[in-house]
């Protein structure tokens, strides 16, 4: 699976959870899929924003990826703007329940690429595995 690199660091089990659960679901439950990618997302955002500022201080994931210490932290717009389109189509498969299979496989494909380089970015490895499409 793409993401069991991530069985070598046991302060991302969560993590790792999350992101197995987004691949396992991506072709047969789109929207579930989509939603545990969200909460890759908002577990890799707070472990850098409480790292930074010390505490979440209740913030919203909005809130902490938009706020100039973030953003000056991670200092690349892919990543950003990545992090924006998981939360966003987090949001449309939690609230309209419309998510699709291609939709969801895309959502994953930038899931891996995400946490793959927020890995290095965080010193924890020097690469990660290609992508593999489930299926």
């Amino acid at each position: 699976m793409n993401f069991d690199y991530l069985k070598a660091y046991p302060d991302m089990k969560k993590l790792y959870d999350y992101c197995t659960e987004a691949e396992e679901f991506a072709l047969y439950k789109p929207n579930i899929s989509a939603t545990s990618a969200r909460k890759a997302i908002e577990f890799i955002v707070k472990m850098i924003y409480t790292s930074l500022v010390g505490q979440d201080y209740g913030f919203t994931v909005f809130e902490m990826i938009t706020d100039y210490r973030f953003i000056d932290y991670i200092d690349d717009d892919t990543l950003i703007n990545t992090i924006h389109y998981i939360r966003k189509m987090g949001n449309v498969a939690v609230h309209e329940g419309k998510l699709s299979k291609d939709e969801s496989l895309k959502i994953l494909e930038e899931l891996h690429f995400l946490v793959g380089e927020f890995c290095i970015l965080l010193g924890l490895a020097k690469d990660y595995p290609e992508y593999k499409k489930p299926g």
